[in-house]
């Protein structure tokens, strides 16, 4: 009878806290090379407060290049501001292959704030710092993001 008790306020609690999830599209500036960048980003948020999985997908103009990213993200929400830092890694890529000798892998930390217009939907900026095999460079971006 306890075993089933447990379990039934495990579901029920499972299923009481509904995950938050963010998408957006993002553009702005990539330095060494520098160039102009676009990107999607995908966040979501359970079981712990303040704190989201990031993923993301960027192309660099310059050079066709392409990123894909993951990172932790914490971030408390003051209002009608959320401000967050973020740490994580990722490759870089002209093809997508399992050839990891053409990929570059790096991890990066950055932060932002997200300022929303209404609940549901919210304006970011964004400054990363990338830690590539070749040397560091920055990441500055702005977007738009859904809230659900």
């Amino acid at each position: 009878m306890i075993k089933k008790i447990l379990v039934a306020s495990v579901l029920l609690l499972l299923a009481l806290h509904v995950p938050a999830f963010e998408l957006g599209l993002a553009g702005g500036s990539i330095s060494r090379p520098a160039g102009f960048c676009y990107g999607l980003s995908f966040s979501s948020g359970a079981f712990v407060p303040l704190v989201f999985l990031e993923f993301e997908g960027w192309r660099i103009d310059e050079g066709g290049r392409k990123q894909l990213t993951a990172g932790v993200k914490l971030r408390p929400k003051l209002g009608a501001f959320s401000p967050y830092a973020v740490l994580g890694a990722g490759s870089e890529f002209r093809t997508l292959s399992l050839r990891f000798s053409e990929q570059d892998f790096f991890t990066f930390v950055g932060g932002g704030l997200h300022v929303y217009l209404s609940g549901m939907l919210s304006l970011r900026g964004d400054l990363r710092l990338q830690h590539l095999p070749y040397g560091n460079r920055f990441r500055a971006s702005g977007g738009i993001f859904i809230h659900l």
